[in-house]
């Protein structure tokens, strides 16, 4: 019975998330929570301005692999594939490096978009 009233604490706390609060989440740079939080209320709330709000928020706490995951939703929108396409080469930046760093492979030859993301640098510097 006490597992059951934990759980159920637990789940009303999540998901009675607000779109208000993850955009405050945001705006006061709590970037992690908005990017959590935010995946919990995609279901609710598939529009690209919120979910830009969310995918934007994990790329700035270096959460890459959920927000590609919430990118394959976006694209009604320009800003929406815009951020999807932002997030995308960042994705394929990430798997490059890693190739780079485990296969030796040589990045010279490639060009990708530059941004002024931490792996975007690190790929400038590289290639």
């Amino acid at each position: 019975m006490k597992k059951l009233l934990f759980l159920l604490l637990i789940s009303l706390n999540l998901f009675g998330v607000t779109k208000n609060e993850i955009y405050n989440f945001y705006k006061s740079k709590n970037y992690k929570d908005a990017c959590s939080k935010g995946m919990w209320i995609l279901n609710k709330n598939r529009n690209d301005d919120y979910m830009s709000i969310v995918v934007l928020s994990c790329v700035k706490s270096d959460m890459i692999n959920s927000a590609i995951r919430i990118s394959k939703l976006m694209g009604k929108t320009k800003i929406g594939r815009a951020n999807a396409s932002y997030v995308a080469n960042l994705y394929l930046i990430k798997k490059l490096l890693i190739q780079f760093v485990y296969d030796k492979i040589n990045l010279s030859n490639l060009s990708l978009p530059k941004s002024n993301h931490l792996l975007s640098i690190v790929f400038e510097n590289i290639s």
